[in-house]
Formats: C-alpha cells, structure tokens, sequence
C-alpha cells in the first residue's frame, strides 16, 4: 500500500508541475494515467465483453480482493453506473467505492464514449443504448441489476427500466435526461439560442461548459484541464452525431408511467444542464417516485459530493 501512495503522489507532483509545461499528448497521457490509477486505488479493475457490434469496456470491482473461490460464489447484487453524455467510466469511481463491500459493480463506456469508441453508423437513441447494456449483462451473466444512471445514463437506464423490468431491480437516476422540463435551464437557452454547449472549440468555450457542469467543482489542475478540452475539441463532431441520435428520438414523457421498478431521483437545485423543474414530470407521471433534491448543488452529484451522494443512494436501496 505504500508504493501504491508514493506512485500516486509521484502522478500528482508530476501533474501539479507540468501544468503548462508539458506538450499536449504527455498532458493527456498524464490525465489518463492518473484518473485509471485513481480508480485502481479503489478497487477497480479493467474489463470488456463483446456484444453484437462493439466490445463494451467496463470497470468493475468483482474480484478485488478475492480468491479463485470467493469470486466463483461472491452473490452480492450488483450494480450498473451509467455515465452521461461526453463523460466516461472515469466520472463513477469515488462516488463508487463507497458501495464496494456490499455490491458488486460494473461501470461501462457506453457507445460513442471512452473506450468503447465512436462509430458513425451506430445508434445512439435511448433504446438502442439501453439493449447494449441489456446485451452486456447477458454476456456477463447477470441476471438483474440497480441501475444508477447520471444525466444521458439516467435517460438510458429509464429506458432498461421501461424495456427490460425484469432486468432492473430499481433504478436512482442523477438528473436524467429525457424530459422537457417546465422552466428552461441554461443550457437550453444557449441552444434556443443556436449554441451547442457540448461542441467546443476554444478553451474560452470549454471553461463555460465546463462551469455549467458542477456547482461545487473539485479541483483539477491546469494540466488535467488542458487534456480535457483537447478531448472535447478532437470529438465535437462525434459528440454532436450522439447527441442528435439520443436527443431527437424515444423521449421518456410517454414512457414513464409504464417503468415497474422502483425509481428515486436525485437532483441538484443548481443544476445548469437539466433544470430541477424536470422532476414535476416524473412526478406526474410516477406518483411514487421518491425524490432527493440537494439545495447547493449542480448536475453531477456523485462528482460534487460523491459520499453524500453514494449515502443518500445506499439509504433508497436499503429500502427495497
């Protein structure tokens, strides 16, 4: 364990003083490194699986710690994290590893993300989505999952609810996408107003977005910030293929009322992207879907208060 700490704080030091110094491709070497080590400090591990079409890449913790044994009996329910739209696997691990004793947990990039990749002609709709992730824990061979989906992975893991009940034992959603909310957050008024948040070119237009995102950011050094946004400039025309294939089609609005399995929401009142007010919709919709709306933070809660957030998870699913 202390080699394990003295080669993180080593990736740290070395990210803290090449914040502008390195070239870009060491910058975003450094930035992948760290954020896969990171995750490894907490248990996870590095998986894929082939379905029809692609090889999805996951993270998971299934045998962290175990022996040839423990893993062939390790029963613990298991939970699916699905990550939103331009994000990946990465977003989950500190919000994650406070379920690791109780669950076993799979994280995938989904199509058109991370290191599962993009191809234009795979469809990126909400069902579409939603049928890999079924495929995927076929290939594995799991039965039944807690979905626990952020934004577009809210969306898609309504859609499993709503396609494959049998399949989804319940489902808390991190202000999902899907619906049209009753007041415009500020993201659709950019795109009332012709701009695309997600598309990015300039660092000025990355730092926007990027503000847009959390209400309570962690830090993240210049360096990490730098690969970032040279990630989203090399994808913005990927990103905007997805988002017009998810965007455009399946919207959830007639579908909710047909979703069996439990649903909790959890939302930030100051979320930019997806306004709070989308959760009268569900409600209307679901009279008894449960809801946690937190008064201070944004649109990613399980990267702004990942134990908070991973608590008020753990308390829903304790409920069942």
């Amino acid at each position: 364990m202390k080699k394990t700490t003295l080669v993180f704080v080593v990736l740290m030091v070395a990210v803290v003083v090449g914040q502008r110094l390195l070239p870009l491709p060491y910058a975003q070497a450094a930035y992948a490194n760290t954020v896969r080590f990171e995750a490894s400090l907490y248990g996870f591990e590095s998986g894929s699986a082939q379905i029809p079409e692609m090889t999805i890449h996951y993270l998971h913790n299934f045998s962290s710690g175990k022996s040839a044994d423990e893993y062939r009996q390790d029963s613990r329910p298991v939970l699916l994290m699905l990550h939103g739209y331009s994000a990946d696997k990465f977003v989950w691990p500190r919000f994650a590893r406070y379920f690791s004793d109780d669950y076993r947990i799979i994280i995938p990039d989904m199509a058109g993300h991370g290191e599962t990749g993009y191809q234009p002609d795979w469809n990126y709709s909400g069902p579409a989505q939603a049928d890999r992730m079924k495929a995927l824990l076929d290939q594995l061979g799991i039965e039944q999952v807690h979905v626990i989906g952020n934004s577009m992975g809210g969306f898609i893991g309504a859609h499993m609810a709503s396609r494959h009940p049998q399949v989804i034992a319940s489902a808390s959603l991190l202000a999902p996408g899907g619906v049209t909310s009753p007041q415009p957050s500020a993201m659709e008024i950019m795109r009332q107003q012709g701009r695309n948040p997600f598309v990015l070119s300039t660092r000025e237009e990355f730092d926007e977005f990027f503000a847009m995102t959390m209400s309570k950011q962690p830090y993240l050094p210049e360096l990490m910030l730098r690969a970032m946004h040279a990630n989203y400039e090399s994808r913005k025309n990927d990103l905007a293929d997805i988002n017009a294939g998810f965007r455009k089609k399946d919207p959830l609005e007639d579908l909710l009322s047909d979703i069996q399995p439990p649903v909790m929401l959890f939302w930030g009142a100051e979320d930019q992207l997806l306004h709070v007010s989308s959760v009268e919709v569900w409600q209307q919709a679901l009279p008894d879907v449960k809801v946690k709306v937190w008064d201070d933070i944004g649109h990613m809660p399980m990267v702004e208060i990942p134990q908070e957030s991973a608590e008020a998870v753990q308390r829903f699913l304790l409920q069942l």
